[in-house]
């Protein structure tokens, strides 16, 4: 745009939207642009769009009329030190100083997560639940096994309601869950997607296709699910009563999502003092951004982690996997481990507020620090670090085959030129790290005219063997079957109901000497657990569930 760059992510729910953005509004029902992947295929046409809508806007307008005109993820990408002047920011009070220097020196992220709790009387307090380990996983469709698991996790006892969708929220409830907490995922039935999705041209279609939505098996192992409809009365009675049987409530909608259900925590605490809630929305709950969407895409450039990427700053780039999303499932992870442990030791039940924007910032806090003492932006070091050579990735053989390489000490420099035995010890252009660092592109071009003519993973174990940094970059089928993480058992193998044998990642924690994989089950399926919550959780009678499910109130797929 006019004045730097903007980043959108315009998934299908903005595409109307998106279109009266641009000024387009007849692309908003267009035939030729109906669905998402007629889009993909007009991608250059609508970027060129995107041009046109924007060049002669600068970011700060583009943001604002984005986000609170037309309501679509957007997010400007900010330097750090404009990350570290960001309005939204300072009103939130993020950054910190550093303990016995606050008038001049640099700040340092924040805690991207706060509490504001009462403590409890001591006989208030829950209390381990002795049939924890009792409790069956069953299943209406297939039966249970091996339901029982030794109490040998260090959250079990703790029931988790989980109303988190897409990736920051389940990726946080689904390691509490392989930590041993009972996690209860609340689902709206078109959670998953229609009940009826387009099939591609010659494809058969499946039975339950929602039941094989990749995202959702993925992220959901080792839950139970209960498909509600919570705008219905009888579906907020029967949450309510859930959550007073609770430990923990966890959401990550937006900020004025569960407060227009009448859902939020004052009014939760009213049915369970004792709750701990966690709410996780995209930019926190105050602040001039406390309404935007957020999705990963949109809120990584305004951390500034876009800004350590790319080529240069004609080039720019992103990371394109929503890392915020993962950075934040894992901050509120321990957010929740923190407050249960406060619990214990205080009496404390909480309400934990957590900004994903905030997250993903935490991640860079060295390069905030550098920003600040040294008054530059840090070097997008791009395929070359500013102080370091030979540093970059390099092509092997084969098509599309990559190796990652890394020299930072004089030894690894003789390692590697007695290694590839290309005459480099002996070259005076390269007898220097300011030589090899002024004749970087010739260096880079000789490496690569070796590295050609080797596999990538034989040569990464040989500079391994010579001490010298290196990685073979490695596909997904390749990662899926990667030697290594094979033999330490990384990999989770389960047969889906409807999906079939699947593989997954794994657990990096190993618990009393196991990674735990013999207590974890299958995601669930929708509403797969509907009788286990409501006749044995909330002891209601099996006429009940009926009832609720004959009105709709629950359900166990999307409606027709």
């Amino acid at each position: 745009c006019a004045d730097g760059w903007v980043a959108m992510n315009i998934i299908p729910t903005f595409w109307t939207q998106f279109a009266l953005m641009l000024g387009r509004p007849e692309l908003a029902d267009h035939p030729d642009y109906a669905e998402n992947a007629q889009r993909m295929e007009r991608c250059p046409e609508i970027i060129q769009m995107m041009v046109d809508a924007f060049a002669d806007k600068d970011r700060a307008t583009i943001l604002r009329e984005g986000q609170e005109t037309w309501r679509v993820p957007i997010g400007s990408r900010l330097t750090l030190g404009e990350t570290i002047e960001d309005a939204h920011l300072a009103i939130r009070d993020y950054w910190r100083p550093f303990e016995g220097d606050t008038d001049n020196g640099p700040l340092t992220p924040g805690s991207p997560f706060r509490y504001d709790s009462e403590p409890l009387p001591i006989e208030r307090l829950p209390r381990a639940r002795e049939d924890a380990a009792a409790v069956a996983w069953t299943s209406d469709r297939q039966p249970a096994t091996n339901a029982t698991a030794p109490a040998h996790r260090p959250l079990e006892g703790v029931r988790i309601v989980d109303l988190t969708r897409i990736w920051s929220g389940p990726l946080s409830t689904r390691m509490l869950g392989e930590l041993g907490a009972e996690v209860i995922k609340i689902e709206a039935p078109t959670g998953r997607g229609p009940l009826n999705p387009p099939v591609a041209p010659g494809a058969e279609p499946v039975e339950h296709p929602w039941n094989r939505q990749a995202l959702n098996n993925k992220l959901n192992r080792n839950k139970k699910s209960l498909s509600v409809d919570l705008k219905s009365e009888r579906g907020r009675e029967l949450f309510l009563q859930l959550v007073a049987e609770a430990d923990v409530v966890i959401e990550n909608f937006s900020a004025r999502a569960m407060p227009s259900l009448g859902l939020d925590y004052e009014n939760l605490r009213k049915t369970n003092p004792n709750i701990i809630y966690l709410a996780m929305p995209a930019f926190g709950l105050t602040g001039p951004y406390r309404e935007y969407v957020g999705l990963g895409p949109s809120i990584e450039p305004l951390t500034g982690m876009d800004a350590l990427m790319g080529y240069g700053p004609d080039e720019p780039r992103m990371s394109v996997q929503a890392l915020t999303d993962a950075m934040a499932g894992t901050v509120a992870a321990s957010s929740v481990v923190t407050a249960l442990e406060r619990r214990t030791r205080e009496g404390t039940g909480a309400f934990i507020e957590l900004s994903q924007h905030e997250c993903g910032i935490i991640h860079f806090g060295e390069q905030y620090i550098q920003r600040q003492l040294t008054g530059h932006e840090p070097a997008v070091i791009g395929n070359a670090h500013p102080d370091h050579a030979p540093w970059g990735v390099y092509r092997c053989a084969g098509d599309d085959q990559w190796l990652t390489l890394a020299v930072t000490t004089d030894d690894q420099w003789t390692a590697l030129a007695d290694l590839a035995a290309q005459g480099w010890a002996a070259d005076p252009a390269f007898a220097t790290i300011e030589a090899r660092l002024t004749n970087r592109e010739a260096l880079n071009a000789a490496i690569e005219v070796w590295t050609t003519t080797l596999n990538k993973l034989d040569l990464m174990h040989q500079l391994a063997a010579a001490g010298i940094p290196a990685g073979a970059v490695n596909s997904s089928p390749e990662w899926l079957t990667e030697p290594h993480l094979t033999e330490r058992g990384y990999f989770f193998a389960v047969d889906e109901l409807d999906a079939g044998p699947q593989s997954y990642d794994g657990s990096p924690l190993h618990l009393n000497g196991t990674r735990g994989y013999q207590d974890w089950r299958r995601s669930p399926t929708l509403g797969e657990h509907r009788h286990e919550v409501i006749e044995q959780i909330l002891g209601r009678p099996p006429e009940d569930t009926a009832a609720l499910y004959a009105e709709g109130i629950i359900a166990d797929r999307p409606p027709a």
